[in-house]
């Protein structure tokens, strides 16, 4: 009974490791979208200034495409969150649970907890 509780226990170590590894990454897109914005921002306004104020039709509709794209991508605009939590599946924690075999018992339902 001892093993079998300890295997729950380490499904559920498993899942925690794998929501925080998720919100991890998640977290780094938005780090790497917001750099991305930055970048197309600087561009935009390096575009301005070779202009000095004086850009034609065509290069401000390019301006206007890239700063609202910048816009939409910038998770400071848009909302920074985090990531829904990848569900408990076999699949998903097997990484995480080194040579446990996922297979050792009835898998956990998402209402039941070990202990």
């Amino acid at each position: 009974m001892r093993r079998k509780q300890r295997w729950y226990e380490a499904i559920d170590q498993a899942h925690q490791k794998l929501i925080h590894d998720n919100r991890l990454k998640a977290l780094e897109r938005q780090l790497e979208a917001r750099r991305k914005a930055d970048e197309i921002r600087s561009l935009c306004s390096a575009v301005r200034e070779h202009a000095n104020g004086g850009v034609n039709d065509e290069t401000a509709e390019w301006l206007q495409l890239a700063e609202a794209h910048a816009d939409s991508i910038d998770p400071v605009g848009t909302g920074v969150a985090l990531s829904p939590d990848p569900p408990p599946s076999r699949q998903n924690l097997e990484p995480y649970l080194g040579s446990r075999n996922t297979f050792d018992y009835p898998w956990p339902s998402a209402n039941r907890r070990s202990g």
